[in-house]
């Protein structure tokens, strides 16, 4: 005999077409306020942005399964909760949703109890990249990044109804804050850029720790458009110019590059307007990337241009702010301060100091606040300084440079010495930066040596070694509790050989012919 058995289960088996956003309303709480959800406020907002539209309500439908949440044809996911609480986010679907994030989810989050729910669990973490502060903050919204696409440029967000229980957030584990509760400490958007991060495969996440039904409606319509929008695109910028500071009659580079994804996005449409400190404008430039007008390499995603500070302009900060009109998507804004000074501002450090066979290195980073290195000088014991043609990288042409004074111990006589370097901008010098070397002729055989100038950075045998070069044989050192001597040769000591050189203690070398020992450093 066979049993016979009658089973009836209810499965409800969703496919999507291609470019669908999926909207899973998150309804089957134990709890609500008011009316719970509105999917119709997300509906009314994207239905003209070119995508099919999915309402998967979990009440009727269940959880969405991380298939369907990871299918190639679901582009971005809606998750609604609205007033919904205990429990916002059950397990089941913060579990899903944090492999989803993991394999490169779009995702808008969305819901008052969210954080109240899960309070700073892994989901909050890995998804929402928040933390939870505060329960029911009432008050209205100030944009901290109002230039974010999410925000384009909107200072701040009425709700046209106070909603129940809003979270008070915070940002964390890559997440930025862009938004907080009008004349508080606690924040409301968060967004993560998994792109511009290069991580969770891209993921994007834009978290709204109130619910949206709340907020005054062409506000709350135009906010849902471009938080979808930035969702459904890689788009990763930023602004800069080529110095902090500048002077007056010099010229400012503007630069704004951007990518989509990791391709470089060309041919579009970039300017800026800058202001002076009092917020009135001060002038307005194309930016291009076609290699001139300060552009340093066509097509390569980085638009550039320059801004000329005249001679009566005010001193202070100045904001260049930047739009970028993208095809098929709108603009992107952003901006960049910079400070205008009366006059150049140059400084010098000394990065390094050396010698090998017998030749002086000394290596030192000309700065300047307000306009660029223009050249650079040294002078031996106080004589007529020397100029130097060039640094490093062949031109003196930038506001940092590294600058090279090479100094032939062999031809000096035995003494001490002061190397002295100093560079200028605009008929402004930096201090004189100022390094002792002392020269000592040793003959052949056996010598006991010791430092007389405080060394830069550590002295080691080997530094020793290749100040003098191929004359010397070995150096060896005292080992008090060994009682035996150690040994570094050069060539054939490896690094673990090495030992420091060290002020007031002795040191014996064997010259195989006479050289010079020429010291570094500081008296």
């Amino acid at each position: 005999y066979y049993p016979r058995v009658s089973l009836e289960v209810n499965l409800t088996y969703v496919t999507v077409p291609p470019n669908t956003i999926l909207l899973v309303v998150d309804d089957d709480e134990y709890n609500y306020v008011d009316y719970g959800v509105a999917p119709e406020v997300f509906i009314t907002a994207i239905k003209d942005l070119g995508y099919n539209i999915y309402e998967l309500r979990e009440s009727e439908k269940g959880n969405p399964p991380l298939s369907l949440l990871l299918s190639k044809n679901v582009s971005v996911v809606i998750w609604h909760v609205g007033t919904y609480y205990s429990y916002a986010v059950e397990n089941t679907d913060a579990a899903n949703l944090i492999n989803f994030i993991k394999n490169g989810g779009r995702l808008l989050l969305e819901g008052e109890d969210i954080g109240y729910n899960h309070d700073n669990d892994q989901f909050m973490t890995d998804v929402a990249h928040a933390t939870f502060l505060a329960d029911s903050v009432k008050a209205n919204i100030t944009a901290l990044k109002p230039l974010h696409p999410v925000l384009n440029g909107t200072e701040q967000l009425t709700f046209a109804e106070t909603p129940p229980y809003p979270d008070g957030v915070n940002a964390t584990n890559g997440g930025v804050l862009i938004a907080k509760y009008s004349e508080t400490d606690y924040g409301c958007i968060v967004v993560y850029d998994g792109v511009a991060l290069n991580e969770n495969n891209g993921a994007k996440v834009v978290y709204f720790s109130f619910p949206l039904q709340y907020l005054n409606s062409d506000q709350r319509t135009q906010l849902i458009r471009n938080a979808v929008k930035w969702l459904l695109t890689s788009y990763v910028y930023n602004s800069s110019t080529d110095s902090a500071k500048y002077s007056l009659k010099s010229w400012v580079k503007v630069m704004f590059s951007i990518r989509n994804g990791t391709e470089a996005l060309t041919g579009i449409s970039v300017s800026a307007k800058i202001y002076f400190p009092n917020g009135s404008l001060a002038g307005e430039i194309s930016l291009v990337d076609d290699g001139t007008n300060g552009d340093e390499n066509p097509s390569d995603g980085t638009y550039t241009g320059m801004f000329h500070v005249e001679e009566d302009f005010p001193t202070g900060i100045y904001t260049a702010y930047i739009e970028a009109s993208i095809p098929n998507y709108g603009l992107v804004k952003d901006k960049v301060e910079f400070n205008v000074i009366e006059k150049v501002e140059v400084s010098i450090s000394l990065s390094e100091a050396y010698v090998e066979n017998g030749t002086v290195y000394i290596k030192v980073i000309i700065s300047c606040e307000g306009g660029v290195v223009e050249g650079a000088e040294y002078s031996l014991n106080s004589s007529p300084p020397t100029p130097i043609p060039s640094p490093e990288d062949g031109a003196y042409d930038e506001p940092k440079e590294t600058v090279v004074v090479l100094i032939n111990g062999t031809e000096l006589s035995d003494g001490y010495y002061v190397v002295s370097t100093r560079g200028w901008s605009q008929g402004t010098y930096s201090q004189w930066l100022n390094v002792s070397i002392r020269v000592r002729t040793l003959g052949p055989r056996y010598h006991l040596v010791a430092l007389t100038l405080k060394p830069i950075g550590e002295y080691n045998a080997s530094d020793l070694a290749r100040a003098i070069g191929p004359p010397l044989s070995a150096v060896w050192k005292w080992d008090d509790e060994k009682q035996e001597f150690i040994v570094y040769i050069p060539g054939v000591s490896g690094p673990e050989k090495d030992f420091e050189i060290v002020m007031g203690e002795g040191y014996f070398i064997y010259l195989r012919e006479e050289a010079k020992w020429i010291e570094v450093g500081y008296p």
